[in-house]
């Protein structure tokens, strides 16, 4: 467990980042890139959950940018739309691919 001046952050055993509101910004704008580049690619949710081997509400719950991720997840959801982790960060840049 992590404390900030702002937010209380846990990381859960699979690297999940929860309790988030320090950074409520660029987990929202993280959301918002992760359900652009997957819709481009023509995936539903339920695709990339299964493809990275979380639940749907998982990334359901990352779109809405009320849910922040860890790496592990970052990379996973990165490798499966075959994309740079660093676009999932960036703002209105097309990636597909």
């Amino acid at each position: 467990m992590v404390c900030g001046k702002f937010a209380t952050t846990i990381f859960s055993k699979e690297g999940e980042l929860r309790h988030v509101k320090k950074y409520d910004t660029e987990v929202k704008q993280f959301g918002l890139n992760l359900k652009r580049i997957r819709t481009e690619k023509g995936m539903s949710q339920q695709e990339l959950a299964d493809l990275c081997d979380i639940e749907r509400s998982t990334i359901a719950r990352v779109e809405l940018g009320t849910y922040g991720v860890g790496l592990r997840i970052i990379f996973s959801i990165s490798e499966t739309l075959h994309i740079d982790p660093a676009d999932l960060f960036t703002s209105q840049s097309s990636v597909v691919k």
